[in-house]
Formats: C-alpha cells, sequence, structure tokens
C-alpha cells in the first residue's frame, strides 16, 4: 500500500483525520499514518466495528454489532477528528441524530442511538440497510425506465413526505442520500444523512445555519439556498428531487455545468429542457412527466409544487402504458400538401367528371388553390407544330434577298358568301379530304465527314503491390493504474474506485484507436485531472503517443465520478494508466 493509500489516525482514540493537525485536539494523541483503519475490529460505544462501508464530507460509516445483541446489525456513523474538534460541529451531529431519531418510516434510514465516548468520539447509531445508494445506480443503469424513475420517486416522496410533517426539512436531498434496498416486492428507496436538516423552530435552526456548511450539494442545491435573505422549506427538497428524477430518466442532469457555483448560476437562471430534448431524442417520456420536473425545477420556491404528496399524486397518475410519450422535441416538421397530394386529388377529380368542392373555414384566411383541371370531351388533336410560313418563290431560286423588306401585312380571312335560298334547303355536302401537301426543303443535308479511327496506345500493366504483413488489431485490452498521486482531502482508495469504473470505456478507446493506427503494442497515458465538490472530474487532460486514444480518453475519464465529494476545493489527481493490447 502506497503512502497516498494510508490513513491519518490518532494514536490513541483511533479518529481519522484529513488536515494537517500534528496531534489530536480531543486527546493530545499523535496522528500517524496506518494502512488499516484502527477503528475496524474496535469499540465504540457498545458497537463492535467490523468494516467500512462509506465516506462522506464529514464522517466515516462502518457496519457494526452490538456487544449485547450480536443479530442486530447497525451502521454507525463516527464524525471525522477534524470536525469533532469543532464544537459548532458536535453540536450539528448531535442536532442530526436528534432529528432523524423523530422520523420512523419505511422510505427513511431511522437513527437508533447518539453518544460520545470517553475519549471524545461522536458518533450515532442508524438502521443497517443492504443495499447501494442511487447514485450508484445512475451511474451504472441511466437512463432507467420510466416503470423504475416512477416507482423509486413514489417511495422517496413518501418519505419526504414523513419528514416534512415532522417539521424537519432535509436542504441536501441528493442521490447519494438515497439507499436503494431490494424488498420482496420491488425496490425501496430509502432517503438518509439528515445533517444538513433544519426544523420548523426558527430559533433552533438559526443556530446551524452557516453559509458554506448549510448549502447543500450545488448540483441538487434550489435556488433559494443560495441566497441567505430567502426563506429555505419544504420546496427545497422538492427542487432536490425533481434534479434527481431528472438525473435517473434522462442519465444526465438538466445543465451542463463543472459544478460549483456554475451550478448554482444555472438551476438559478435557467430553464430545464424537456428530457427528449436534453437526450437528442434518445428517451421520451409523457408530456405529463417533462411538465411536473419543470415545475419540480422552478426558480422560484412558490411555483413548484407545495407539498411532497402534491408530486405523489402527480407520480400516481402517471402511467407510462397509457400516456402517450411525448416527441416535439425530435418529430419532423408538419408536412403540408405538396404537388403530389393535389395532382391525386385532381385525378379524382377528372375521373368523377371534373365536379370539385370546395369547403373554405371562416376562421381560416382564403389559401391559393391550383388551377382547376378542364375535362374536354375527345376531339382531334390540334398540330403539335404552328404550320410553316409561305416560302418566298425568290429565295427558293436561291435569289438574294431584297435590302429592304417591308413585313407583309395580316389579310384578313373573307367571310363565306350565303347561299342561295335553294341551296340551304339542300343537304349540304361533305367537306373534301384534307389535301396533305409536303414542301421540300432547298437545302441539301449535311453529310459529317467521318471522324479518323483512333490509334491504339499500350496501356502499361501495373506490378503486383508488395504484400506488407500488418499485425491484427488487438480485441481487449489490460489496464493498470500506476503512480496514483492525490493532492487533497481524498484518499487514493476512493479516487482508485472511481477510475475502475472508466476503464472499460478506456478499453474501448485503445481498440478503436489502435485499430486506426495498425498497431498493438503498448501504450502509457499520463493523466492529470481534479475532483471538485460535486464528485465529478473536470479539467481533464490525458497525452499518450496516439493522438485519436489521447481524446477519447480525455472524454472518458470525464465520466469519473467519486462515491464521496471533497471536504473543501477540489482535488488533484495524477495517474498513469499502462494498456496492454491483448490479440
Amino acid at each position: 500500500m502506497t503512502q497516498t493509500d494510508a490513513i491519518r489516525c490518532c494514536a490513541k482514540c483511533g479518529l481519522a483525520y484529513r488536515s494537517s493537525y500534528a496531534c489530536c485536539p480531543s486527546d493530545g494523541g499523535e496522528l500517524q499514518l496506518h494502512d488499516r483503519d484502527p477503528l475496524i475490529g474496535a469499540t465504540v460505544g457498545p458497537y463492535e466495528i467490523e468494516a467500512l462501508i462509506g465516506e462522506g464530507g464529514m464522517s466515516r460509516v462502518y457496519r457494526a454489532r452490538h456487544s449485547r445483541l450480536q443479530q442486530r446489525k447497525v451502521a454507525v456513523k463516527v464524525l471525522l477528528g477534524d470536525f469533532a474538534a469543532d464544537l459548532e460541529m458536535r453540536l450539528r451531529f448531535a442536532h442530526e441524530a436528534e432529528l432523524a431519531s423523530s422520523l420512523n418510516h419505511p422510505n427513511i434510514v431511522s437513527v437508533l442511538d447518539y453518544g460520545v465516548t470517553d475519549r471524545g468520539m461522536t458518533y450515532l447509531a442508524m438502521q443497517y440497510v443492504e443495499g447501494g445508494a442511487l447514485s450508484a445506480l445512475i451511474d451504472d443503469k441511466a437512463p432507467l425506465p420510466l416503470e423504475r424513475v416512477l416507482a423509486l420517486g413514489r417511495g422517496m416522496c413518501r418519505g419526504l413526505a414523513h419528514a416534512h410533517a415532522a417539521g424537519v426539512v432535509h436542504r441536501d436531498f441528493k442521490p447519494d442520500n438515497v439507499l436503494i434496498v431490494a424488498a420482496a416486492d420491488g425496490e425501496v428507496a430509502r432517503i438518509a444523512d439528515f445533517g444538513l436538516a433544519i426544523t420548523s423552530n426558527e430559533e433552533v435552526s438559526a443556530r446551524f445555519t452557516q453559509a458554506g456548511i448549510a448549502l447543500g450539494t450545488p448540483l441538487y442545491a434550489a435556488p433559494e439556498q443560495t441566497h441567505g435573505d430567502e426563506v429555505v422549506d419544504s420546496r427545497a427538497d422538492l427542487f432536490g428531487l425533481g434534479v434527481t428524477l431528472y438525473e435517473m430518466t434522462a442519465g444526465k442532469l438538466p445543465y451542463d455545468s463543472e459544478g460549483g457555483f456554475d451550478a448554482m448560476r444555472a438551476n438559478a437562471t435557467g430553464k430545464p429542457p424537456p428530457i427528449a430534448e436534453r437526450t437528442e431524442g434518445r428517451v421520451r417520456v409523457p408530456a405529463a412527466f417533462d411538465a411536473l420536473l419543470r415545475r419540480m425545477l422552478a426558480r422560484k420556491a412558490s411555483d413548484r409544487p407545495a407539498t411532497a404528496l402534491e408530486v405523489l399524486e402527480a407520480l400516481n397518475a402517471l402511467d407510462p402504458a397509457a400516456l402517450p410519450m411525448e416527441a416535439d422535441a425530435v418529430s419532423l416538421p408538419a408536412r403540408r400538401h405538396g404537388p403530389r397530394r393535389w395532382a391525386a386529388i385532381g385525378a379524382v377529380l377528372a375521373v368523377a367528371g371534373g365536379v370539385g368542392l370546395v369547403v373554405a373555414r371562416r376562421d381560416n384566411p382564403p389559401q391559393q388553390l391550383p388551377a382547376p383541371i378542364a375535362v374536354v370531351a375527345a376531339q382531334p388533336a390540334p398540330p403539335m407544330l404552328p404550320p410553316a410560313p409561305p416560302v418566298d418563290a425568290s429565295l427558293a431560286r436561291g435569289a438574294e434577298p431584297p435590302a429592304h423588306t417591308t413585313p407583309a401585312r395580316r389579310t384578313a380571312t373573307p367571310a363565306p358568301r350565303p347561299l342561295p335560298r335553294r341551296a340551304r334547303d339542300q343537304t349540304p355536302a361533305p367537306p373534301p379530304a384534307p389535301v396533305q401537301v409536303s414542301v421540300e426543303s432547298p437545302i441539301a443535308p449535311e453529310v459529317p465527314t467521318p471522324a479518323p479511327a483512333p490509334v491504339p496506345v499500350p496501356v502499361p500493366v501495373p506490378l503486383p503491390a508488395p504484400v506488407v504483413k500488418v499485425a491484427p488489431p488487438p480485441r481487449d485490452a489490460r489496464i493498470t493504474i500506476e503512480k496514483l498521486a492525490v493532492r487533497g482531502s481524498l484518499s487514493a482508495s476512493v479516487l482508485h474506485r472511481g477510475i475502475e469504473r472508466v476503464l472499460p470505456a478506456i478499453q474501448r478507446c485503445y481498440v478503436e484507436a489502435a485499430t486506426q493506427a495498425h498497431q498493438r503494442g503498448n501504450v502509457r497515458v499520463r493523466v492529470a485531472l481534479k475532483i471538485d465538490d460535486t464528485r465529478r472530474a473536470v479539467d481533464v487532460q490525458s497525452t499518450s503517443p496516439w493522438a485519436a486514444l489521447s481524446t477519447c480518453a480525455r472524454s472518458a475519464l470525464g465520466g469519473i465520478r467519486t462515491s464521496t465529494a471533497p471536504d473543501v476545493g477540489s482535488v488533484g489527481v495524477q495517474f498513469d494508466l499502462s494498456i496492454v493490447g491483448v490479440p
């Protein structure tokens, strides 16, 4: 285990520290680097610690058993030594235990016990829940099916409704604080970690409201949580729930942001796009669900649903099998009646005898219709070409035309003379048959001169190209994380787990880049990035001998998401990825 994997703990009480204290403020013990957490196997109050199961910004969570009731498993939350030395943080920790212990609901993780050891270690015991965080489910499976989103969303609404009815506002509702537990009838969502919760008692809540502490996670924090002059109530939890439901359904947050103030500004000023638009048409949901999310993510608290029960009723009214899916964001423009449709209409009218019916609506302006189609009885077809003009005899004999010619006057056709009376009474004789007169052209047609036959040119026969043996592209790759260095308040093990989650994507990047370059050698990718307070990787930089691999790896590494967030600021991370191609 490297030095970055070690944990700094007090030699006396075993409290873990992340800051640069030289000794433990609680008992004066020296802080030393340990390869193993000294609390594992120790006893904290009446609980025997068995394993570390989670780590947050202010505490570490362990699986434990009651020393006298061995069959009773609990989760013990121990405040980090950095915060245990602060009186304000100890009071906040006790405040969380008091609030959460008053809640008893199937969709809430209940607090069972609270205490302080003789050496000043502050802890609370909660129900032990076998399940993973909702954030891990989103990372692995999102976008989730709408049926699953609605089922889990209803459970979260019930848990929040119970807490709000007891006067408790969570103020840090996010996927990290929701556990998904398997049950006989499906999955159950259970809300945990009321560390930033407030009550309806303004005097009590004011004591625990500090800038930078009670803000919540920026990506899920309501706009009023970023303004100290606005009242924060239960509708702030509905905002966090709305962001969570959006992320579960779309597989991404409503806005692209780098976290921190960028996320707060987007929540305060932006308008969440429809899910179909955010996912480029890959995910479509009922229009009623999109409208509900937009209400929950409204900038003003007064524009959101009033209670969690109102959101629950809206979710209950949604049935994915019965409601139409919204596709406005990706639908094609409405097709208008083009020439083909009017041609078909004209054909129908012609078959029907040329009778047409036009219905004009008063509420619409008149439209320009195509020219009507006339249906005429069968008649002799007119000549295709106009009759040829009379040919001047002088031109026919080859004489030159006069210098000045006057255009011939058009003479009117004389009207037929009236027949005599006797002729009128007789049956008119049939008209004589038309006489066809052909006029031969005086100019003889030109006879084209045959072109000379092409001379054959010998075509050189290309020589066969030399055979070059190309190594077959790799089908897979083995990747090793090396030289991991962390500068900040996150442990190397937490970073290592976050990096491992994106290694399959890095493998695909290597195979694609090696196939394009027709290579299969070993490659080393050097990476530098930061983990911000949203647990996401930002400012990602990657270099390798292959430009295509560097670009693809940079995009894949942007998907790193750690299980815990840094305490203050961002954490700098550097490491190498050693990649070996597998044929």
